[in-house]
């Protein structure tokens, strides 16, 4: 919303989570010759909803304020109707659209919960993890061929079901996974020319719209992702942690950033309108964003603790390691990727 580059990031996020999620899954296809589906499910939801659970929680509860404040405003504060918001509100504030979306089948199936928008691409790159164990047998050699038939079916007619836009970026997630089998064959090092052959697609993707933008912004991210391959693969395990809790960071950024927005704007429009406050040039602007950086830090604090609390019980209940938040003087030591654990 600040910088109107809103699709190149969600194409870069898609490109990455098939790169990292969809490539691990699809070479251990390949090199195992199988694909365990259900240590695959385990752990990809564990990881998500240890995350996900906290920022529906606060999705919910921001959705009730923005609409107790709409109904005693003048003007609405988002651009539509007074009367769409407060339905819309009603509307996806449901158990259904709740569960529907710790499911991962928003917007196919049912509707993103309350006002928080954002968080259909999560519900897409939730689908496509589900497919992914399917796709990556089709290429595994212990799996027979009516097996591979069956879940080329399986995959084939869900996209017929989701539809051309979630089939046009799983397709580039498909091809973040399809780098990473790639790369992880013949090494690509860190060059020039791919990391600015992606900073001129990008460009061409802002100004040209006769081809799909979101094609070429994917193309961009590959690019991108493969001028950085080096790098992305030169950090030692102990940095890899914490790259791994940073991940979980800014997917807890991406999913209440939103709310906290509506939260601040509606709070602030309600009381400027209560006490008859005129907004003076610069002053509103500034106490939106102090207001904005202090609920934001409260949510992410929030997110975070119930997160890490929530990881420990359900991966010691179903195996696995926990990772808890490093805190600042761990994410300071990526700076000396020389550090030995």
């Amino acid at each position: 919303m600040v910088s109107s580059l809103a699709l190149e990031a969600r194409m870069l996020f898609i490109v990455l989570s098939g790169f990292f999620v969809g490539g691990s899954l699809f070479e251990g296809a390949i090199r195992e010759g199988r694909v365990e589906f259900g240590k695959y499910y385990r752990k990809r939801l564990i990881r998500i909803w240890t995350v996900l659970i906290p920022i529906l929680c606060i999705t919910a509860v921001a959705s009730v304020i923005c609409l107790t404040f709409s109904r005693h405003l003048p003007s609405p504060v988002l651009p539509l109707a007074q009367q769409e918001i407060e339905a819309s509100f009603q509307h996806n504030l449901s158990w259904r659209a709740f569960f529907g979306n710790l499911a991962g089948l928003q917007p196919n199936f049912v509707s993103v919960l309350g006002i928080n928008g954002p968080i259909w691409t999560l519900g897409f790159i939730m689908q496509f993890y589900y497919l992914g164990p399917f796709l990556a047998s089709i290429r595994a050699t212990k799996v027979g061929v009516p097996i591979r038939v069956f879940f080329i079916l399986i995959v084939g007619g869900y996209a017929l079901v989701a539809g051309d836009h979630w089939v046009k970026l799983f397709l580039c997630w498909i091809a973040g996974a399809l780098l990473w089998v790639g790369l992880s064959k013949a090494v690509w090092s860190a060059k020039k020319t791919p990391f600015l052959a992606s900073m001129l697609l990008f460009s061409v993707a802002r100004v040209w719209h006769g081809i799909s933008t979101e094609f070429l912004c994917a193309l961009a991210s590959i690019l991108l992702i493969g001028s950085l391959h080096g790098g992305l693969f030169a950090v030692p395990e102990n940095a890899k942690k914490k790259v791994r809790w940073f991940s979980r960071l800014t997917f807890a950024v991406y999913g209440v950033h939103f709310p906290i927005m509506c939260v601040t704007a509606y709070s602030l429009k309600w009381t400027f309108a209560h006490f008859h406050w005129v907004a003076v040039s610069g002053i509103y602007p500034l106490t939106f964003s102090m207001m904005f950086l202090l609920l934001f830090l409260a949510s992410m604090w929030i997110c975070t603790t119930v997160s890490d609390k929530l990881s420990l019980s359900l991966e010691s209940r179903f195996g696995g390691k926990h990772e808890t938040s490093p805190g600042l003087s761990h994410v300071i030591e990526l700076s000396n990727p020389t550090q030995q654990p």
